[in-house]
């Protein structure tokens, strides 16, 4: 990992032993990649993938990841926020598999006009299905989609008057 590593966001122990780990790590002045790392059950590093969805000036963070098993396959879903400019334009997840291949990765956008959004979760279900959620300053969201990759629905939860952000807000 970089000098200017940033502290690791996420982290996750699966019943192999596996380790996987988000955050990011600093390019520079303006730019900040995702990072996602596998280590064994002892500790040893296995492979680590960044993720950078534009040179111009854009800062990834990785900040949640989940991880589903079928079989003996398993499958690492990561959720972060891609900022442009200061602020989180919008919510990027990526499917890998257990060797750290991207099988694929999307971009998500609450449809929240004018506002940051972040991302509090990804959680997967028993069918391999991935949810994340967040906020969308004062509107809490989640969406679902399929292990392909294919949004299945996506709902944000307007706050009644009087809360100030979704952040606290917590889904299972």
């Amino acid at each position: 990992m970089a000098r200017a590593a940033r502290l690791l966001m996420m982290l996750r122990r699966i019943r192999s032993g596996n380790i996987y780990v988000t955050g990011s790590h600093s390019k520079g002045y303006s730019e900040t990649d995702m990072v996602t790392v596998k280590y064994n059950s002892a500790g040893q590093y296995q492979w680590g993938r960044t993720f950078n969805l534009s040179p111009d000036y854009t800062s990834e963070f990785g900040k949640s990841v989940a991880v589903y098993r079928k079989g003996t396959k398993t499958y690492i879903y990561v959720a972060g926020e891609v900022n442009y400019s200061g602020a989180t334009q919008y919510i990027t997840i990526i499917k890998y598999d257990e060797s750290g291949n991207q099988i694929w990765q999307r971009n998500y956008d609450p449809g929240v006009p004018g506002v940051s959004d972040f991302v509090a979760k990804v959680m997967t279900d028993a069918s391999g299905n991935c949810y994340i959620t967040g906020g969308a300053v004062t509107n809490p969201f989640i969406a679902k989609y399929d292990s392909a990759g294919v949004i299945k629905f996506t709902a944000v939860v307007p706050m009644p008057a009087g809360y100030s952000n979704g952040s606290e807000m917590t889904w299972t």
